[in-house]
């Protein structure tokens, strides 16, 4: 039998700038948000009406949720801001609609949820009650009875609509 004989090899590189190159990775590294989302209320379809992105971007579409469906849209953001973004699902188009609203920013863990009659959203304000959020929050409208869940853990994240 042979010899094998292993020869070791540097990989250091005296010249390289290694606080220079780990800050040019970290500036580059991604992040891509799962988030479910589910139609368990009394409506047979939802459809999605508005999206927000403070950081991030959507990479897959937001289809329309019928009775007891869900889709896993994905988001994709860069390190460290990640991705904080919002959306807002509806019943309908007219003054009866009912609007459900959740938003998620990753870096923080934070989730928000809000519901109600359909409107424009103010994403400034939903920016702030999100930074002022937990990593879940639910939300019942009082008067269209809507109800919407909103669950972040790392890279997974749920916007349940009910009510």
């Amino acid at each position: 039998m042979s010899k094998i004989e292993i020869q070791a090899q540097s990989v250091e590189n005296p010249e390289a700038d290694y606080e220079k190159l780990i800050l040019e990775l970290d500036s580059k590294a991604e992040v891509v948000l799962s988030t479910t989302t589910a139609n368990f209320g009394k409506s047979p379809r939802l459809h999605i009406i508005d999206t927000h992105f403070w950081s991030g971007r959507a990479i897959s579409g937001f289809p329309a949720l019928h009775k007891h469906f869900y889709a896993v849209p994905k988001q994709q953001g860069t390190l460290p801001q990640g991705i904080k973004w919002g959306l807002v699902y509806a019943d309908g188009d007219d003054t009866t609609a009912r609007k459900w609203v959740a938003a998620f920013d990753t870096t923080a863990g934070k989730a928000y949820a809000e519901a109600g009659p359909i409107g424009p959203v103010d994403w400034n304000v939903v920016e702030v009650k999100l930074g002022a959020s937990e990593n879940k929050s639910v939300y019942t409208d009082p008067i269209m009875g809507g109800i919407t869940t909103a669950e972040i853990n790392g890279l997974t994240a749920k916007a349940i609509f009910s009510g």
